[in-house]
């Protein structure tokens, strides 16, 4: 990583109060980033130690704490490498209604260090099919399968494993990929990266974006 962008990304983690940590933390906290990169799975990675036993999410099925957040990404990530062979530079989309699904979606595939684009659950087949093959979608990560996409479908969002055996590390963290006219309708072309470093500061904002 280029050092102006490496002291962006720390400035960030410490305006978020990240990197405020007491001296026990710092080295796990470093091997969270030589594993997982610039993502948003490194949040979840430093979250988890630091408050894991804070809630963190609260949906119709209940609360999560950090902790919890963080098994499931990782039960979810080591299915995904293991049965679909999702890794570094893989494009996935997420279909997820709002709750701990597309969380858990997303951190697991930025984990692996694989691109995610968020797709609306009631998209029209055609418009999803659009969109796929112009993003160049690899594979769809969904709670229910759609009837019919030319690409590999993996409706694993609601199975629940919990794990924390760590995925190895990525060289690059996945991000997120944000289309210009949202989750619901054919994309423009657009040059704008949504990085973790962003997002960081106004965390809590990067989730509403999709609530």
């Amino acid at each position: 990583m280029p050092i102006p962008e490496l002291f962006r990304v720390l400035l960030a983690l410490w305006r978020s109060g990240l990197l405020r940590v007491r001296p026990r933390e710092i080295l796990p906290i470093l091997r969270a980033w030589r594993r997982c990169g610039q993502s948003f799975a490194f949040l979840s990675a430093t979250a988890s130690l630091r408050w894991g036993a804070r809630p963190a999410l609260q949906d119709d099925e209940g609360v999560l704490t950090f902790a919890q957040l963080h098994a499931l990404s990782l039960g979810l990530a080591d299915r995904l490498s293991s049965a679909a062979g999702v890794g570094p530079g893989r494009r996935v989309a997420l279909a997820a209604a709002n709750g701990r699904g597309f969380v858990v979606g997303l951190l697991a595939c930025t984990r692996l260090g694989a691109d995610v684009l968020p797709v609306a659950v009631d998209l029209p087949a055609r418009v999803l099919e659009k969109i796929l093959e112009r993003q160049a979608i690899e594979g769809l990560l969904c709670e229910v399968a759609p009837p019919t996409v030319d690409v590999p479908c993996w409706p694993w969002l609601s199975s629940g494993r919990e794990t924390t055996l760590e995925p190895p590390p990525v060289g690059r963290g996945g991000q997120l990929i944000v289309l210009t006219s949202g989750p619901a309708a054919s994309p423009r072309e657009s040059t704008a990266v949504l990085t973790c470093a962003s997002c960081c500061p106004w965390s809590s904002a990067s989730w509403r974006a999709f609530s």
